[in-house]
């Protein structure tokens, strides 16, 4: 009885009211009066006790039955409806913060249902429904006043929880959708509002109101009227915690098309030390430009990293701000789940595309990561022109990223097509074959000509290389065959390493021929074999077919002296490489495999031929099988050099087990000094003009007194990067000339 009266505080409630209240319908006893007339007598004595006459709470007899008087704010659900009437008030005069303010405290009157104990028991009074309802409404007023000033990272939790309790309102739909639209989860937002729309058809037969569609149509179309206005405040909630309140940018701005000029700089340090630059502030606003943009994804198993679980988090973290700075980036807000980072000005995308390679190479246990590089005009909203508040992404390049990320294997970086337009080839970037306009390309490797410059030389591998080179010597004495597995993780220079040889065997035997090929295109029938023939004839990347074909003729009749033999073997050489994407027909695949191993195994017969076969952990078993065969039916002396990683070995645990002429070289990871050794040879080299590096960030932690931890951290990025080859063949003659470098390193 208590708790009805408090429900109408100050007001009369009828005796009829209050037994209804009290028992249900029909249900009431014949002595219900005489019972709730005790308990009013029992509820005055409880009320009066203690306190002195005329003060506190008390209840008096008025027509037609009783009014519990007391002061309003005594009991937090009046006070409650007062200040929700005070904020929507502000709220209406446009005094969004002082709205917020009072909301905010109307809102945190709330502990839960009102007079829960009582529902328990079996209490259903129709105005607790209406007072559940008036709370989700103040809520959806103070979300309102909060959006409105540009929190929407403050409040995007607290959103989601009330529209996740399971209510069909149209309100808290929108405002999820314009909150997670500023957040950049452009795909979530959209999501939101095609499960509202699934409800409301399924449950009530309807479609979304009209501000509802208004709005979906809006985030579509990256409506700028969805930004939020000039000269608001916002808190944004980062992986580092709450940052101060920052100005907003213009809701209806004026686009600025000027070239954009990070306002911070992310940290070039080790995960182990991490400080921040200082740099040119930038006023607060809306930028749109070109630039090409890095998401990373990460998710961390938790059984596998155990304990460490957090530290692996930050890790990624802290590499992603090391890399991006290396590359002359800028580190962005994240979107949703997913950390970013922009880069622009010149070589954007070939900087992003290194960045994203540095940040998944180190691989952390319990951490499984993955990235996308993506290339367009975004929008790039500058909270604030201090450097501790990173800029907002948004635009049609975000919704690239997430498209392209959900079809992103971890431990993979893909780029979007037009990042592949601008990078390969030329520009350095090697992609692999398998794409598309949707998937993207999974980029494998940059080259930048540091480390892979022919000024450079290849250090600390000389017992290596006098392997190599007694092998080659062995297959040109013996006129057989020789299979070399080199195994080692990415950056230990396994390609570096085995041009180098190539050098070096030039310089004795300047006959020597290096044919060079690939994953690239190997997961088609026969791919690999028509990438090496192709090699073997010149065959420039881009040839078309025709051309290529007339190539492999040329180069056929060089090498077969039996003008029928050569005929023959010419037209199945010619029918595999004018072959389409799905290869040759199956019943012609026996016969085309053996003219191509017959003309390559002529032509080292011509000229010692050495095949390298970069990347060969990537290979399908279809190519793996095709090299084993190739190497156990050779009569000549060739030699086919492999260069892989060590998971090439639990797929293949008998890898060229078994053939005589089989050979595995591991090579180690580079020890600190060799690292060492090659950062003063980078620096050395760039001061004499010899070789550019990458960005002036890297030359500037070379040349200064960057610790030497972070310089070997540096150097080791550089060393993955350049990890595979573009061209398909080196002639004779045509190796790089590395007698300028150190020879007392193995160069």
């Amino acid at each position: 009885m208590l708790g009805f009266l408090l429900l109408h505080a100050n007001r009369a409630v009828a005796t009829s009211a209050l037994m209804d209240a009290l028992w249900p319908s029909g249900e009431a006893p014949d002595t219900a009066r005489k019972i709730l007339h005790n308990a009013i007598w029992g509820l005055r004595g409880t009320l009066g006790s203690g306190q002195p006459e005329g003060v506190g709470p008390a209840l008096i007899t008025r027509p037609p039955g009783y009014v519990l008087q007391l002061d309003q704010d005594a009991v937090d659900l009046h006070r409650f409806q007062r200040l929700a009437e005070e904020g929507r008030s502000h709220l209406a005069e446009g005094a969004a913060q002082r709205a917020a303010a009072v909301l905010r405290e109307a809102v945190g009157l709330w502990r839960g249902a009102v007079l829960a104990d009582l529902v328990e028991a079996g209490f259903d009074w129709p105005v607790l429904a209406g007072l559940e309802s008036t709370r989700v409404d103040v809520l959806e007023d103070y979300f309102d006043a909060e959006l409105s000033l540009g929190r929407h990272y403050a409040v995007l939790r607290d959103i989601e929880a009330a529209a996740d309790a399971g209510r069909l309102r149209e309100r808290l739909c929108g405002q999820r959708m314009l909150a997670l639209y500023r957040c950049g989860r452009h795909t979530d937002a959209l999501g939101a509002y095609n499960r509202m729309r699934q409800r409301l058809v399924e449950q009530l037969g309807l479609e979304p109101g009209r501000k509802l569609r208004w709005l979906q149509q809006a985030i579509l179309r990256h409506d700028d009227a969805l930004l939020v206005p000039q000269g608001v405040r916002e808190t944004i909630v980062t992986a580092g915690g709450a940052r101060p309140e920052a100005s907003r940018a213009p809701e209806h701005p004026e686009p600025v098309r000027a070239p954009y000029v990070p306002a911070q700089r992310a940290n070039v340090a080790p995960a182990t030390a991490v400080t921040p630059v200082p740099v040119p502030s930038v006023r607060a606003g809306v930028v749109r430009q070109d630039c090409s943009v890095v998401m990373v994804q990460a998710a961390v198993d938790e059984r596998r990293a155990g304990p460490e679980a957090t530290r692996v988090e930050r890790s990624l973290v802290e590499t992603l701000r090391s890399a991006v700075g290396y590359f002359d980036g800028t580190v962005a807000a994240p979107a949703g789940p997913a950390l970013l980072a922009v880069f622009t000005g010149v070589d954007a995308d070939k900087r992003a595309v290194s960045a994203a390679l540095a940040v998944l190479e180190p691989r952390v246990r319990g951490m499984s990561a993955r990235a996308v590089v993506a290339a367009g005009e975004a929008q790039l909203i500058r909270l604030d022109n201090g450097p501790d508040v990173p800029p907002m992404v948004a635009g049609p390049v975000l919704d690239t990223c997430r498209t392209v990320m959900a079809r992103t294997a971890p431990g993979t970086v893909r780029a979007c097509e037009r990042t592949r337009e601008r990078t390969s080839g030329t520009a350095g970037v090697s992609y692999a074959a398998a794409g598309g306009p949707v998937a993207g390309w999974r980029a494998r490797s940059v080259r930048w000509r540091s480390l892979a410059h022919p000024s450079v030389p290849v250090v600390d591998r000389d017992h290596e290389l006098d392997v190599l080179y007694s092998l080659l010597g062995r297959a040109r004495h013996r006129s057989v065959a020789q299979f070399v597995t080199v195994l080692g993780d990415a950056g230990v220079g396994k390609t570096r390493m085995v041009l180098e040889f190539e050098r070096r065997a030039v310089a004795r035997w300047d006959d020597a021929e290096l044919v060079v090929s690939g994953p690239d295109g190997a997961d088609r029938p026969l791919g690999l074999l028509r990438n090496l023939l192709l090699a073997l004839c010149h065959a420039p990347v881009g040839t078309d077919p025709v051309t290529s074909a007339d190539l492999v003729r040329q180069v056929t009749h060089g090498c077969i002296a039996d003008r029928t033999e050569a005929a023959r073997v010419g037209d199945d050489v010619t029918e595999l490489i004018t072959a389409g994407e799905l290869g040759p027909p199956p019943h012609r695949r026996e016969a085309l495999l053996a003219a191509g191993c017959r003309l390559l195994d002529a032509a080292a017969l011509d000229h010692p031929l050495v095949v390298f076969v970069d990347d060969g952990h990537e290979l399908d078993d279809a190519g793996l099988d095709f090299l084993e065969r190739f190497v156990a039916g050779a009569r000549s002396p060739l030699m086919l050099i492999l260069a892989a990683r060590p998971e090439l070995l639990p797929r293949r645990p008998s890898w060229a087990g078994g053939q005589t002429q089989a050979a595995a070289l591991t090579l180690p990871r580079p020890t600190d000094a060799t690292v060492d050794r090659l950062a003063d040879i980078l620096l050395e080299r760039t001061k004499q003009g010899r070789l550019e590096l990458p960005t002036p960030v890297i030359s500037e932690m070379l040349d200064g007194d960057a610790p030497q931890a972070r310089r070997r951290a540096l150097v080791r990025v550089l060393m993955r990067l350049d990890t595979s080859l573009t061209g398909r063949l080196v002639t004779r003659g045509t190796f790089p000339d590395l007698s300028t470098a150190s020879s007392a390193t193995g160069a």
